[in-house]
């Protein structure tokens, strides 16, 4: 997890916001998934839509299951476009309006016609502001090149995903208020984004199961 921004533009969504003083990021891998199999599932996120994932074991347990977020790619939550906005829950006390994030960027979801492998990374770029914070989201699907295929005897290993969400941040306080904001924003960003990489996880590898029955 990283809070300081010293280097030069390294991931899609950087050039957005150069000066952020709040830098998380946070990764999870997906074995047997290409980049293009995970990716949808990251664009259909959001209230209204999809939902925010978590992990199956979770929500069968504390969820309604009207309430429970998708188990299955929805191609209308998947028609998104720079300038589309995808809406967020609102907090109590906190949003008298429905906090929302803008599309500044996006892969394309299919490779098919466009002559790229499915294997390329693809990113999914969001601007908003909340809090007094303006900040950027970036999603990304990459390959994992340390599980390419390989063969050992009769098995396959499989090329898995790595997803990679990349929170970017700036705020105009200083001095020990920016400390504070900065170290409470990265275990904000870990407890919200963690249980969502486990049920993205999980839902990825169950379609890509029921994909090869």
């Amino acid at each position: 997890m990283s809070s300081t921004n010293t280097g030069p533009v390294a991931y899609p969504g950087d050039d957005v916001l150069l000066d952020a003083n709040m830098i998380y990021d946070q990764f999870i891998t997906i074995p047997g998934c290409s980049p293009a199999e995970v990716f949808p599932w990251l664009v259909q996120l959001g209230a209204g839509r999809a939902g925010w994932y978590l992990p199956f074991s979770v929500e069968n347990w504390l969820v309604p299951k009207k309430s429970r977020a998708s188990r299955v790619v929805r191609p209308e939550w998947t028609a998104l476009t720079p300038g589309s906005r995808v809406y967020d829950y609102k907090m109590p006390l906190m949003d008298s309006e429905p906090p929302w994030f803008e599309v500044v960027s996006i892969s394309p979801l299919s490779t098919e016609g466009r002559g790229e492998d499915p294997s390329s990374e693809k990113a999914l770029v969001y601007r908003s502001e909340r809090y007094g914070c303006v900040f950027t989201w970036t999603l990304m699907a990459r390959r994992d090149d340390s599980r390419a295929e390989s063969s050992k005897g009769d098995t396959v290993v499989e090329p898995g995903t790595i997803v990679h969400l990349r929170f970017r941040g700036q705020i105009q306080s200083t001095g020990w208020k920016r400390k504070v904001i900065v170290f409470g924003g990265g275990i904000m960003d870990y407890l919200t984004t963690a249980p969502m990489l486990l049920g993205l996880r999980e839902r990825a590898i169950a379609a890509k199961t029921r994909r090869q029955d």
